[in-house]
Parts: structure tokens; C-alpha cells; sequence
């Protein structure tokens, strides 16, 4: 998770973190780890970063199965658009309540 700088160039809200990375060893793949955490992740961070209103992730283009994932738990592409060192990526955000 990156606040601030480390948002950039994903999102201009300040309020926002960056879910950096979020993967499954091959061999855990399927056994419901990654949908777990999406499920945990805003209220993870709601009480973690009070101030935080926003999380915001980039995937890879053709990682449909991901995109496909995120768009389940809540996540909305931007339309924004970021070149990665693998490729296109596609921005994504999920909206928060502040509790403070």
C-alpha cells in the first residue's frame, strides 16, 4: 500500500492508496485467497488509513481474469491509462467512506 507520491501517476486524490501489488502463488491459485483479501481490503484500509477515501490498483491490459476479479468486489475503471514496465495498465478505484 502507497499513499502520496507512491499514487502517482494513478490517481490526483491525495486521499488515495495504491494497492501496489496483490498476487497468488500458482499453486494457491483457485483456493479463494485473492477474492479473501479483496473482501477485507476496504475495511482493512477504512480502519488502518481513516483519512483515506479512495484505493486505487493498475492491471495489466490482458489480464482479463484479474480485471474480471476486481470489477466482482467493487473496482471501476477510471479510463485512465498508465504504461507499466510489462505493458498497458488499466486503473482501477474503489470509492471509501472517511471515518474521521
Amino acid at each position: 500500500m502507497h499513499e502520496q507520491e507512491g499514487v502517482q501517476p494513478y490517481s490526483e486524490n491525495p486521499r488515495a492508496i495504491l494497492l501496489r501489488t496483490l498476487s497468488t502463488e500458482y499453486h494457491e491459485l483457485g483456493k479463494g485467497y485473492g477474492k479473501a483479501a479483496l473482501q477485507q481490503l476496504p475495511e482493512f484500509v477504512q480502519h488502518q488509513f481513516p483519512h483515506i477515501d479512495e484505493i486505487v490498483l493498475a492491471v495489466n491490459v490482458a489480464n482479463e481474469f484479474a480485471r474480471e476479479l476486481y470489477a466482482k468486489y467493487g473496482y471501476q475503471d477510471t479510463g485512465r491509462r498508465v504504461t507499466g514496465s510489462k505493458g498497458m495498465l488499466i486503473v482501477m478505484s474503489y470509492p471509501l467512506k472517511v471515518l474521521t
